[in-house]
């Protein structure tokens, strides 16, 4: 799932 709340993608997926 992902943090759409807070970020467009998750914090996760911004490292990748």
């Amino acid at each position: 799932l992902y943090m759409t709340k807070a970020y467009p993608l998750s914090p996760k997926e911004m490292s990748s």
